[in-house]
């Protein structure tokens, strides 16, 4: 592996680092580039360059990717679609955005009017080298996706932008986004309705909601599938913060009844809870609940040793509204945890009406930590919290996603930043090589 690379990827990754700070210009080539007809020149076109979030379409087949652009050898970052049924990336389907993405999330644009049909998929990315906030919206037809539309918005209700937005959490019903921001510690609440984005620059709807800063700084986010109060983790701190929100509008009693309009955040129950038991050097950073809210997994390490884990808390929400946030476990892991992600159901099965061949049923709920550091991918069992496969990456792993392939096999996708690459892997329920590397995805050798 290089150590340049290697670098600039924990650069990026652990330390958040961002040039754009210090008013660095834009001085790369674009990432994608154009013949006279108006069609993207494919000998130019890198479609993994630092790959960070990933994301799968609602229906399959296609996965969505963002890449940084963190050596600034371009003026501008990317989002590429990879579709997984021809093996294929097209320079047509790209779209630009800023340079030092984030974390990114997919999801169908939520009716216009209740009980009406959902709209087209649309995608979130925040960019850190502008500190901008993009929406992508996704095009298609019967053959497939024709092309992606990217808006961003530095809007932040008449205050100057929240430096440095990085973390991403779309609401389930995807009306509303939570967005982190790693400078300062803001957490804001932005609407994802159509409407909010397509007259944002008149006097209409802004996507902007409201924001409110906690202590230090806010990495990562999750939503508590039971309470819906956000978790927030911390890069500099051993806490997890709780923040939930209260629509402003007279007679509005949740998020979801008033998804446009103002509101105000606070911080929940007692406003944070420690993970790691040492102050002095001790981080949190990826978070993920299980399916049912029962329980939180969290990444976490002390700075300048080598080791990490994964603390699981019961987050069951007693009859007084509070979740426990008690802690169950530390599954040592060996290296500096990075994201986490739980794949389907699990713990207590699947409710009676989950498809048998989804992905929910087949995910067990497995929890999947990366390790940037250490190139590997641990997966852990709900049941017995115990490490049941490390897997070997490729060189700075950092997101992973699921999805099934076209004969129904459960499949997981992970981005390797620093060699700009995507892993697939094996994660069939009784597959012979369940847990193994199937292919390593390299567009140069594509």
């Amino acid at each position: 592996m290089s150590g340049t690379r290697r670098t600039m990827g924990l650069l990026a990754l652990l330390t958040l680092t961002v040039a754009s700070g210090c008013g660095v210009d834009e001085t790369g080539e674009p990432p994608i580039k154009y013949n006279d007809d108006g069609t993207a020149r494919t000998s130019d076109f890198r479609p993994l360059y630092f790959p960070i979030g990933i994301a799968t379409h609602p229906d399959g087949r296609y996965l969505f990717i963002a890449n940084a652009g963190f050596d600034r050898r371009y003026n501008a970052g990317t989002i590429s679609v990879y579709d997984t049924l021809t093996g294929t990336f097209s320079p047509d389907l790209a779209v630009t955005i800023g340079l030092f993405a984030g974390d990114l999330v997919a999801g169908r644009t939520p009716p216009s009017e209740e009980g009406g049909e959902p709209g087209p998929v649309q995608l979130f990315v925040a960019t850190r080298d502008k500190s901008e906030l993009w929406r992508v919206v996704v095009a298609e037809d019967t053959s497939g996706i024709t092309g992606l539309t990217a808006t961003p918005t530095r809007d932040f209700g008449g205050a100057a932008f929240s430096p440095e937005p990085y973390g991403l959490a779309l609401d389930a019903d995807g009306q509303g986004l939570t967005v982190t921001h790693t400078a300062d510690g803001a957490v804001s609440r932005w609407s994802a309705r159509p409407e909010a984005w397509t007259i944002a620059s008149g006097d209409g709807p802004k996507p902007f909601r409201c924001a409110t800063v906690v202590n230090r700084t806010a990495t990562a986010v999750t939503r508590h599938p039971v309470n819906g109060w956000w978790y927030i983790s911390d890069r500099f701190s051993p806490f997890i913060k709780t923040v939930a929100e209260i629509p402003e509008e007279p007679g509005r009693a949740t998020v979801e009844s008033a998804p446009d309009g103002p509101c105000r955040l606070f911080q929940a129950g007692t406003g944070v809870f420690r993970v790691e038991p040492l102050d002095d050097g001790s981080r949190s950073r990826g978070i993920a609940f299980d399916r049912s809210g029962s329980l939180l997994y969290v990444a976490a390490f002390t700075a300048g040793s080598s080791g990490g884990a994964l603390r699981v808390f019961d987050t069951t929400v007693s009859t007084n509204g509070r979740p426990a946030n008690r802690l169950v476990k530390a599954v040592g892991l060996g290296a500096r945890p990075n994201l986490v992600r739980v794949a389907g159901c699990r713990p207590d099965r699947c409710p009676a009406d989950v498809d048998p061949d989804s992905i929910d049923a087949k995910g067990e709920g497995l929890v999947y930590v990366t390790a940037f550091q250490s190139d590997r991918l641990f997966v852990v069992d709900p049941a017995s919290l115990a490490v049941v496969a490390r897997i070997d990456m490729g060189d700075g792993p950092h997101d992973i996603v699921f999805m099934l392939d076209g004969d129904g096999q459960l499949r997981g996708y992970v981005t390797n930043f620093n060699d700009n690459t995507l892993t697939v892997v094996d994660l069939e329920p009784g597959s012979p090589t369940r847990f193994t590397v199937l292919a390593t995805i390299d567009p140069e050798q594509l």
